[in-house]
């Protein structure tokens, strides 16, 4: 069965009311001595009567009426003449100083000189004061009860906190007026986790070097979070956090920001240290970028001078990857914009294959030569010489432009191709000093 809560006014608060607004010490001293005692009682019916300290009564100054939405029924015995006079001072009160709060404010001054305020405020109650004065948005008085010694439990921490209005209220005080402390910072890390912005409530409960780790951890969460929204990225780096962590794939912070589009993100958090660092798949932030087909990104981070020739584990390069996951319009924005373009692997072995027919068929040339050479009934043997020279040579200037240009594979060839380009340019020269030979003969 559910509780249903009544507050019950003690007729000594129109005492107690009529002193602090007359200041007479013996009317407040009279109320405060014959205050009942502060408790709450659970009746056969399950109703919980509650009966608090003067304090808590001065924040609501007169019994909330059935319809108003508070957390318990309200209720007292004045007569009509005690209601009528709470009504009317109230009301003068008010005309004088503008508004509730800082009716109460005076109230509460006033009786501060006659008693202990924190001993009111560390009476335990299911009626929150702090909340109580957040409900009726008595800031003034809230920060008054703070530096009194109001105690806050972590439900009052997180109601508070629910108002943006009241962070910079709450911040000083948060260390020294907070009831179960490991409790909220166990929470506000959970929250940190989740994307919710309490790194600085953290540092002030614990302020020690393990929140930069903490942080860290946040921002990649966040980032890992398909709702991950880029503002709150960008408080986490303005708090500190370099993106340094990666998660267990090894992607890290940059990689996510790539893959979310956070170009800002991007932009603040891109060194060199972070542009090396790959995933387990050996995949740079340029991988992502690809993979991505994220424009933008790439052309921020080749401005950045990251290598795009570094190759994954499946052996591509960024370009590389763009041609195998058929992403034209990146692979021609590489080519267009960057002059970066590769060749695919059937291409590469097609290149290596023309190479090295063109040293071989270089390589045949010389014994054609010789044939003729010393063949007798032969008699263009200078004309022929000259040609098979010639084209050796250019052969030769083809084959070695092939083999120089950007594009041509960069893997380790068998012994025996290599051997072949070197049968070639001994081919050459041979051809050449018997064209040299022939020369000298026709001239004598």
């Amino acid at each position: 069965m559910e509780t249903e809560n009544v507050l019950i006014w003690p007729e000594e608060y129109v005492l107690l009311l009529k002193g602090l607004l007359e200041q007479n010490g013996a009317f407040i001293l009279d109320a405060l001595e014959a205050w009942p005692k502060c408790e709450e009682s659970i009746d056969q019916q399950g109703v919980c009567s509650i009966s608090l300290p003067p304090i808590y009564y001065l924040l609501w100054q007169k019994p909330a009426e059935p319809f108003d939405s508070t957390d318990c029924q309200h209720l007292s015995d004045f007569d009509d003449l005690a209601y009528k006079y709470i009504e009317s001072v109230l009301k003068d009160l008010k005309l004088q100083l503008g508004n509730d709060e800082q009716i109460t404010l005076l109230l509460l001054e006033r009786l501060s000189g006659y008693s202990d305020l924190e001993s009111q405020m560390v009476i335990k109650s299911k009626l929150s004061l702090a909340c109580l004065a957040q409900q009726k948005r008595f800031l003034n008085v809230l920060k008054l009860l703070l530096e009194q010694g109001l105690q806050l439990s972590t439900s009052d921490v997180m109601s508070l906190l629910s108002y943006d209005e009241l962070h910079p209220l709450l911040m000083p005080f948060l260390n020294k007026s907070v009831m179960d402390k490991q409790a909220l910072i166990s929470l506000f890390t959970e929250q940190l986790l989740q994307g919710e912005d309490r790194f600085e409530f953290l540092a002030q409960l614990e302020p020690d070097d393990s929140k930069g780790i903490l942080l860290e951890s946040a921002l990649l969460e966040q980032l890992k979070q398909s709702s991950a929204k880029q503002s709150i990225c960008k408080r986490f780096m303005e708090q500190g956090a370099k993106g340094l962590l990666a998660d267990e794939n090894g992607k890290t912070c940059l990689m996510w920001a790539v893959e979310r589009g956070f170009l800002d993100v991007l932009e603040i958090l891109c060194n060199e240290e972070l542009l090396t660092q790959k995933d387990n798949q050996g995949n740079t932030v340029l991988h992502y970028a690809v993979i991505c087909k994220n424009e933008f990104a790439i052309k921020f981070l080749l401005k950045k001078n990251i290598d795009f020739t570094i190759r994954n584990n499946l052996e591509f390069t960024a370009y590389g990857l763009a041609v195998e996951l058929e992403h034209k319009q990146i692979v021609q924005f590489l080519e267009s914009q960057f002059g970066i373009k590769e060749l695919s692997k059937p291409k590469q072995f097609k290149r290596i294959n023309l190479v090295h027919s063109i040293h071989a068929f270089i390589g045949v040339l010389l014994p054609v030569q010789l044939f003729f050479f010393f063949e007798p009934d032969f008699d263009l043997k200078s004309e022929l010489s000259f040609i098979l020279a010639l084209v050796s040579m250019l052969l030769m200037f083809f084959a070695m432009n092939l083999k120089r240009c950007s594009l041509y594979p960069d893997i380790k060839h068998p012994w025996s191709l290599s051997l072949l380009r070197a049968i070639s340019p001994f081919s050459l020269i041979s051809q050449l000093m018997l064209l040299l030979v022939v020369i000298i003969v026709a001239l004598t």
